[in-house]
C-alpha cells in the first residue's frame, strides 16, 4: 500500500525535482557553450575556399566539401575538373532563394545540380531554353537558367543569367567548383 502524502509533501517533492532539472539544464547549457567555444571553431580566419579545401573528403561515392557548415557533393574530384574551361561570374549567392531552371535531358546532370544548388534555391525546376514541345516552362537568359548539352568539348560559359555547360558530369562539377569558389 502507498503512503498517503500531504499536499505539503507533494509540493516539496515537486520543488526538489524542479531544482534538480534546473541544475541539469544549467550544467548542460554551460558546458555545451564552453565546448562550442573551445572545439566548435578553429579560431583562424581562412577564406571560404581555404576552409572548403581543408574540410573535404571522399566517402567512397562522393567528394564532399564543406562551406560555411553546408556540405556539397561532387561525383568528380577537383583534380579531375582542372582542365575544364569555366568562364562565369555567377556565384552561389546568385542562386540562393532564387528560382533556378535547368534544361537537361540527363537525370544524372539534373541530380548533381539539384543536390548542390536546388536545395538552396527558392525553386529548382526543369525548363526549356527557348521553345520546346515538352510541357515545361520556356525560359530565356533573363531567368537563372542552366543549360546542359552533351559534348566532346568540355566548356562552361555565361550569357546574361544563363549558364551553358557543354560536356559531361565532369564539366558540371567544374562549374559547381568554380561557382562555389573551390577552384
Amino acid at each position: 500500500m502507498r503512503k498517503i502524502k500531504t499536499q505539503e509533501e507533494i509540493e516539496k517533492k515537486q520543488k526538489r525535482m524542479k531544482m534538480i532539472i534546473g541544475i541539469v539544464f544549467i550544467f548542460l547549457m554551460t558546458f555545451s557553450t564552453a565546448g562550442f567555444a573551445l572545439f566548435g571553431r578553429s579560431g583562424n580566419s581562412k577564406s571560404d575556399s581555404e576552409t572548403a579545401q581543408q574540410d573535404s573528403y571522399y566517402n567512397g561515392q562522393y567528394w564532399i566539401y564543406n562551406l560555411n557548415g553546408r556540405e556539397f557533393y561532387f561525383t568528380n574530384s577537383k583534380e579531375q575538373t582542372k582542365d575544364v574551361s569555366v568562364e562565369i561570374s555567377a556565384t552561389f549567392n546568385n542562386y540562393v532563394g532564387s528560382n533556378v531552371y535547368i534544361d537537361s535531358d540527363s537525370d544524372a546532370i539534373t541530380n548533381e545540380l539539384g543536390n548542390n544548388i536546388g536545395r538552396f534555391a527558392g525553386r529548382f525546376q526543369k525548363a526549356c531554353y527557348g521553345s520546346c514541345e515538352e510541357d515545361l516552362p520556356e525560359k530565356d537568359c533573363n531567368d537563372n537558367l542552366i543549360v546542359w548539352k552533351e559534348s566532346e568539348e568540355r566548356k562552361v560559359y555565361q550569357e546574361g543569367n544563363c549558364i551553358f555547360i557543354n560536356g559531361d558530369l565532369v564539366t558540371v562539377d567544374a562549374f559547381l567548383y568554380k561557382m562555389l569558389g573551390f577552384s
